[in-house]
Formats: structure tokens, C-alpha cells, sequence
């Protein structure tokens, strides 16, 4: 698991793409086409929250030019439902979810889809967009433009 998490981890700043962008003032800002500490929960949270139990599917991770889609299989579990989230929680891998906490990959439960969407903000990206079915988690992450 640490190594799949330290991989991820160097991913996400491969395609982060950090770049300037021109202010009004003159100045420049840097941007990223994909914010780094979002993207990093996206992976981290697909290794977690992934069903070890019923599929040998793996975490898919598609770079397309405008987007980036994380797609693991096992949908919202417990009696978690598309109405609560990303409010509710409900943890199908406590032990992987502690480990990832203690190995400093995770920092609180119940917060990774609001910081994900507030990386977004701050980085001026649209917000990333959850679609939680009943076999699988799918997280797209549009580029920012």
C-alpha cells in the first residue's frame, strides 16, 4: 500500500502542469491544470474507499486532454446514498483509512470531496463532478482552461 500511495503521489504532480498566468496587474500567477492537492485526495480516497471484497477491477485512472476520470469499483457503501453525499460518511475500509491517516497520506475523515472542490476554487478550475453508482465511484476533473 505505501508504495501504490507514494506512486500516486508522484503522479499527481506529474500531470498538476503548474503554469503562469497573466494578471491584470501584469503580474503573474501560477495555476495548475489540475490542482495537486485535489487530485491527490482523488487518488488516495479511490485506494481507500476501492471494494477489495467483491471485484479484482482495477482503480482506472483515464488522462483524456480536457479531463481526468478516477474510476474504482464498489459505489457508496452502507447505507450511504446519493442524497447524503458528500456530506455522509460511511468507511468500507476503516484499517486501509487509518493506515493512509498514519502514514501521513490522509488527514481527516469526511473532508476529502471538500477539499478537492476548494482546490478547485482557489485554483480557478470548474469543480470536479462525482458520480456515485451502485458498482463503481466515478470522479471526473475537468482541466483547467
Amino acid at each position: 500500500m505505501l508504495d501504490v500511495m507514494r506512486d500516486l503521489s508522484r503522479l499527481t504532480l506529474e500531470i498538476a502542469e503548474k503554469r503562469p498566468l497573466l494578471r491584470s496587474d501584469l503580474s503573474e500567477t501560477a495555476v495548475f491544470d489540475y490542482p495537486p492537492r485535489g487530485m491527490r485526495e482523488l487518488f488516495m480516497n479511490a485506494v481507500i474507499h476501492r471494494n477489495y471484497e467483491d471485484s479484482t477491477t482495477p482503480i482506472l485512472i483515464n488522462h483524456y486532454r480536457d479531463r481526468i476520470e478516477i474510476q474504482n469499483p464498489g459505489g457508496l457503501f452502507g447505507d450511504l446514498t446519493p442524497e447524503q453525499f458528500p456530506d455522509g460518511t460511511a468507511y468500507r475500509n476503516p484499517v486501509l483509512a487509518e493506515a493512509g491517516k498514519v502514514l501521513g497520506f490522509v488527514n481527516r475523515f469526511g473532508r476529502g470531496i471538500k477539499v478537492v472542490q476548494r482546490e478547485a476554487q482557489q485554483n480557478g478550475s470548474p469543480p470536479a463532478i462525482f458520480d456515485p453508482s451502485p458498482h463503481f465511484f466515478l470522479a471526473t476533473v475537468p482541466r483547467r482552461p
